[in-house]
């Protein structure tokens, strides 16, 4: 598939990326745009968590240690709304969550910083086009 009809796919998927650091932010949402992504970033979980379930959003990329509410509680909230999306949780503590039943609050990948963001764009892509989210 070619970028163009790659990026004609994705036109119609909605991504929020919810990281308080705003360097991450600016990476992911300008490597989602490119790729015909409607991005929506947040560097607090709440008023993200507020926007997920307002409006139709397919994927939703967080932080796990954000000074609001964590990456987990976020997903938590999330899986209590009703949500459905895919949920990817970024740790540069990774290890820590490794032993953790992460699947059964809603998180399907655990990716470590440092990433390599055009991997990860590659997974949410895939993940997307294979699951009903």
């Amino acid at each position: 598939m070619e970028q163009s009809e790659k990026t004609a796919a994705n036109e119609r998927r909605c991504l929020v990326i919810v990281d308080d650091a705003i360097s991450i932010l600016t990476i992911l949402e300008w490597l989602f745009k490119d790729r015909g992504y409607s991005v929506h970033t947040f560097t607090r979980a709440e008023p993200a968590f507020a926007f997920i379930t307002e409006n139709p959003v397919d994927a939703v990329i967080s932080d796990w240690q954000m000074p609001d509410m964590d990456g987990l509680e976020l997903a938590q909230k999330l899986q209590q709304s009703g949500w459905t999306g895919f949920l990817c949780l970024l740790s540069g503590h990774a290890c820590f969550l490794k032993n953790r039943p992460l699947a059964e609050r809603g998180i399907h990948q655990l990716v470590e910083k440092p990433f390599d963001a055009f991997a990860l764009a590659d997974s949410i892509r895939q993940a997307l086009e294979t699951s009903e989210c």
